[in-house]
């Protein structure tokens, strides 16, 4: 109105004035035609700046007037500036040009510089705002950038308050608009409505974005979902926004990857202390999605929820199909993830609470470049009454039960490893993480658990261990474990229960890790170590404690029930060592040490007295000891008493010893085993002793008979049979090198021997001067030995040196004869050397 009433010399200062005060402070304004009905002004809103000058016509009529109103504003090429605060009112002194009513504003070509992706972008506007006679509106405009075009074809009426409500077509098309990094194209039509707090869009059918990146071309869709038209909406109420959506929409990435999701109704609202989310009967699919090597596909997810993420919950199903790395140094194959439970938003975070059983499998996952790996089926649920998953700004937390029903772990084929059943009836897993999956700290706990070598037959039974994992503390890992004991075949258990103390140190920061520990119960030892994460590759070094057995001291029924079963009476001392290493290609046979220091023992029918040996495996599993293990043993029962031995062996991986040589002392003599090879479960063997330069005096010695001696040179052939839990010797020949003498003088004959034939028997036997001498022997291990002995010759003092032919049978406990070979026993050096090099290693 003022610009309409006031005086040519007045108008362009008013209007100035007007404009600087809306915080365009170099506006310049000049009336260019200044009449009754109409007025043209020149408007520069930068005052000789970059912004564009241009005009606007302002038209009026009587009756317009009357009304208060302008008939038609046409402003034509000016240029604005899109700023905060630019072109609003800057006080209450006076509003921005039009003051009245507009009947008709016309826009021409009109430049807008807006900030688009931090940079200034000038789009040209025009457009036409009319008011109509039934007091509706019709807006048309069209908005052109160099990427961009945006009309709009509206029909509105004034709603409640004065606000103007409009509806009607709207047309969008981007051609490599630059946005984030990224050019996007579009082009679609649609409907839209505004009331003045709510923004309604509906595209109309298929709505197509194309976004060029770095990395390739992406694409989404957007549909409408079933009968429902794609659409969404934008209310702005009081601070608070709210997003509501419907429709399908298909991602499309140029690596393959595929993206779905179809919504009958999204919200989001914003703007409140914390957003809330809620979505109704959606459905998603995700395929061919590729994260460093990880590919994920969700064929199926299910999303359905009533009221907001923290009210109430969104119930959420679906399953994810991962192929690929997940994490570093890990690989699945065909993993497969069926979930089903409640999504929540609590102080933005988002969380998850499983409903049941959480289905897992996997055909592998395994340790990548090829090492360890292991199919899995297993059960997950939360541990704790609270979310398993949690996602926030800060990472990734979970508190998870997971209850495998199969574990078998194993080297790949191509490493040749051999596998291990691990059966663990549930698992406590509790992980802190960044975003990008990096464990900032990691706990696990498990109990029952039992893992079996099958190729071995090897298990450890209800084995029960914790690991504690804190890769940025100067101890990473801490582990322990407990073991009822460790089985061999079938029963008894190969030990009994041994608990495992281990502790990892990264003592450079990101060397290999540093391994210590110890175990206790049936085999107390020191555990020592290395393990390289890196490579995969790890070994540990046993050291164990000294062990002596015997009544008071450890039982073997204690330590290896598997042993008791079949070694009874065990006494003695024994120390073991055990060095064993791991990688990519399985776990290595490792080796082991084994001192035995004046051990005796029972084993079936044999035996054995203060035995001395170090005995050396070049594989544990399966145990291998090499050629030419050199043991000493006091005295062995096999049906005859052999004393002072030294034996040479090796076991291989048939399952079968085999002796080399073995030498004994026996009688002032010696007795040599041929080679021969037995078999601990079946204990079967024919064995030929071979003795040379046995004393007839000492052998007479060792028979329990009383006043009886000899002299000469023994040799022969002794053979014996071993059959399970027997061992008995058949038909041993002894025979006199030549002459000798025997003697028979008891100081109290036997009973019987009074009578007149036996008298001239003594008499003969007194000084027996004999030719030829024979000496028979046969006897069991732990029974009897019996003798027979056959001479020929003569007495000098009996009947003048007449020829006598004698057979004499003499049989006695073995018990006697035992004690007796131990008293003389020494241990061979070369037996003696390795058990002092064992020792000296342990120093």
């Amino acid at each position: 109105m003022l610009l309409a009433l006031a005086p040519a010399a007045l108008g362009p200062w008013i209007l100035s004035d007007q404009i600087r005060r809306a915080e365009y402070p170099h506006a310049v304004a000049d009336i260019v035609d200044y009449g009754l009905r109409e007025a043209v002004l020149s408007i520069d809103l930068d005052g000789s700046g970059p912004l564009r000058p241009g005009t606007i016509r302002v038209r009026w009529s009587p009756a317009g007037l009357w009304r208060a109103e302008l008939d038609l504003v046409e402003v034509d090429g000016l240029g604005l500036r899109a700023e905060s605060g630019a072109g609003t009112q800057g006080d209450a002194r006076g509003p921005l040009i039009p003051t009245l009513p507009i009947a008709e504003l016309v826009a021409r070509d009109l430049v807008v510089r807006l900030p688009v992706s931090g940079s200034e972008r000038d789009y040209l506007l025009s457009g036409r705002l009319a008011r109509l006679p039934n007091g509706g509106v019709e807006l048309g405009a069209e908005i052109r950038g160099d990427a961009e075009t945006l009309w709009l074809d509206l029909d509105g009426r004034e709603g409640a308050a004065g606000v103007a409500e409009l509806a009607g077509e709207f047309g969008l098309e981007l051609t490599d608009f630059p946005l984030a990094g990224t050019q996007v194209s579009t082009r679609t039509t649609g409907t839209v409505a505004f009331n003045g707090t709510t923004l309604r869009v509906r595209p109309r059918g298929l709505l197509k974005v194309r976004v060029e990146a770095p990395d390739g071309s992406y694409v989404a869709t957007a549909t409408p979902s079933g009968d429902e038209p794609a659409a969404f909406a934008v209310d702005m109420v009081e601070g608070r926004t709210q997003l509501t959506a419907s429709g399908r929409l298909r991602v499309e990435s140029p690596s393959g990857m595929l993206a779905e999701v179809d919504a009958r109704r999204f919200r989001a609202v914003l703007g409140d202390e914390e957003p809330s989310f809620s979505v109704d009967h959606a459905s998603a699919r995700l395929a061919g999605l590729d994260v460093d090597g990880l590919r994920i596909a969700v064929p199926e997810l299910e999303l359905s929820l009533d009221g907001s993420l923290r009210a109430g919950g969104a119930q959420v199903g679906g399953v994810v199909v991962l192929d690929g790395a997940p994490a570093e140094g890990v690989e699945v194959t065909d993993g497969r993830l069926a979930i089903r439970g409640q999504v929540r938003w609590d102080g933005g975070v988002l969380e998850f609470f499983p409903e049941g059983c959480q289905d897992v499998r996997a055909a592998r996952v395994a340790a990548s470049g090829g090492g360890w790996g292991t199919p899995v089926e297993a059960c997950v649920q939360g541990a704790a009454a609270g979310p398993a998953v949690s996602l926030g700004p800060e990472g990734i937390s979970a508190d998870l039960s997971i209850r495998p029903d199969m574990l078998r772990l194993g080297a790949s084929a191509q490493a040749g490893g051999s596998d291990v059943d691990v059966s663990v009836p549930e698992l406590r897993l509790v992980l802190d993480a960044g975003l990008d999956g990096t464990p900032r700290s990691l706990d696990a706990e498990w109990a029952g658990m039992s893992v079996t070598f099958p190729e071995q037959d090897v298990a450890l039974q209800e084995l029960s261990a914790s690991v504690q994992f804190r890769p940025r503390e100067r101890t990473p890992l801490v582990a322990g474990a407990r073991t009822t004991g460790i089985r061999a075949g079938k029963e008894p258990a190969l030990s009994g229960p041994v608990a495992l103390e281990l502790r990892a140190e990264d003592a450079e920061g990101d060397g290999p890790l540093r391994l210590a520990g110890k175990l206790s119960g049936a085999f107390p030892a020191r555990l020592a170590g290395s393990f390289d994460p890196t490579s995969g590759r790890g070994e540990l070094r046993l050291d164990g404690r000294e062990m002596s057995f015997g009544p008071g001291l450890a039982s073997l029924e204690a330590t290896s029930p598997w042993l008791a079963g079949a070694i009874q009476d065990f006494e003695g001392m024994a120390q073991l060592r055990v060095h064993m290493g791991w990688g990519p290609e399985g776990l290595r046979p490792g080796t082991g040490e084994l001192l035995l220091r004046d051990v005796a023992f029972v084993l079936g029918p044999v035996a054995v007295q203060g035995l001395n040996t170090v005995l050396r495996a070049r594989s544990l599993t399966p145990l291998v000891l090499d050629p030419g293990q050199a043991v000493g043993i006091g005295l062995m029962d096999v049906g005859v008493p052999l004393t002072d031995g030294q034996v040479l062996f090796g076991y291989g991986q048939e399952g079968r010893i085999a002796v080399q040589d073995a030498v004994w002392s026996w009688a002032g003599g010696t007795v040599r085993t041929s080679p021969f090879r037995i078999s601990p479960d079946e204990m079967s063997a024919d064995i030929v002793l071979d003795a040379q330069g046995l004393e007839l005096g000492k052998l007479l010695d060792l028979l329990p008979v009383d006043g009886v001696s000899g002299t000469g040179l023994m040799s022969g052939r002794i053979p014996v049979e071993i059959r399970g839990d027997a061992v008995t010797v058949r038909d041993g020949r002894l025979a006199a090198a030549g002459p000798g003498a025997l003697r028979y003088r008891p100081d109290d004959p036997p009973a019987g021997f009074d009578q007149a034939g036996t008298e001239m028997l003594l008499q003969a036997l007194a000084d027996f001067r004999y030719d030829s001498l024979v000496l028979h022997l046969d006897g069991t291990a732990g029974g009897e030995l019996v003798a027979k002995l056959g001479v020929r010759g003569a007495n000098p003092d009996f009947y003048d040196g007449y020829p006598v032919a004698l057979n004499l049978n003499v049989s006695g406990a073995l018990d006697t004869i035992l004690r007796q070979g131990l008293r003389t026993y020494r241990i061979p050096d070369a037996v003696r050397e390795r058990m002092l090099e064992f020792e000296a290693q342990g120093e």
